[in-house]
């Protein structure tokens, strides 16, 4: 719907934002990032169409393919791959940490605690929660 008021830009989209890592790695968000132990000999991450992300993982607290933070219209999807030591979001209500469902995507806020295994992270984007 277009209105007078608003200027239509087309282009590239613009991060939706940042995982930060109490290591202090940061990664953006913008394109699809897959987490593993093997995310950078994945054929998508090879063809661009996503970020491998390994973390460092030298203790094997990663899968192989443990996780996807996906990208979907301006949101950002987390989900699970089936990974071994499971992937969490922290439930501030209950001040505990939640094991995502596998293959069941996730809507990430800004300010989401979320964890691969024993990595910890936080989203922090400028946009805001609905």
């Amino acid at each position: 719907m277009a209105q007078s008021s608003i200027l239509v830009v087309e282009g590239p989209r613009p991060s939706l934002g940042v995982l930060v890592f109490g290591d202090g790695v940061s990664v953006a968000l913008e394109r699809p990032v897959l987490v593993g132990r093997d995310a950078p000999t994945d054929a998508r991450v090879r063809r661009g169409e996503m970020v491998g992300l390994t973390l460092g993982d030298q203790a094997g607290h990663l899968s192989r393919l443990h996780a996807e933070v996906l990208l979907v219209d301006w949101d950002v999807h987390l989900v699970d791959r089936g990974s071994t030591n499971g992937t969490f979001i922290y439930d501030e209500s209950r001040r505990s940490w939640h094991r995502l469902p596998p293959n069941r995507a996730h809507v990430l806020t800004p300010g989401t605690s979320l964890a691969f295994g024993r990595y910890a992270a936080v989203f922090q984007s400028p946009l805001r929660p609905r």
